[in-house]
């Protein structure tokens, strides 16, 4: 976190004309333009503000902790690579979510993934069956007679 002096220092090197544009007025320190999203039409982004930055270390815990919980999910990777797996996930998932250990959001995404893998599972399984009748139903081969599949 940088004290009061850097930041009003950093706001007097901002530019203060120039095109306009939606994002952050600020330069970097590596010299770059900012390509921070900017709110309430403010010429510069919540971490180049000198009049916000008390809200800076407020936003940052919560970024972490969304961040945190995210790394969680991954860390309990399951195998959904059969419908009932996918069930067991799907159910557990509501389950925390009830409960408050996943917020909506993540869980939202969670569950378009396994939409996604149900589809994909569904084709697996599908294509792995036809796959079994195209064998059964092969006919024996004759000399000379073309075979009943290409």
């Amino acid at each position: 976190m940088r004290n009061d002096a850097t930041a009003t220092q950093r706001a007097a090197t901002l530019p203060q004309e120039g095109p306009p544009h939606n994002g952050c007025q600020a330069i970097t320190k590596g010299g770059a333009p900012c390509r921070g999203i900017v709110q309430n039409a403010r010429p510069w982004c919540l971490v180049h503000d000198p009049a916000r930055q008390g809200e800076l270390p407020g936003v940052r815990a919560a970024g972490a902790a969304a961040a945190n919980k995210l790394r969680m999910l991954k860390g309990h990777r399951q195998k959904l690579e059969s419908a009932p797996a996918l069930l067991r996930f799907v159910g557990g998932l509501v389950q925390d979510v009830l409960d408050g250990s996943v917020t909506p959001d993540i869980a939202r995404t969670a569950l378009y993934g396994c939409s996604i893998a149900r589809q994909l599972v569904e084709a697996s399984d599908l294509d792995r069956r036809l796959t079994i009748l195209e064998a059964a139903q092969t006919p024996p081969a004759k000399k000379g007679a073309p075979p009943w599949r290409a």
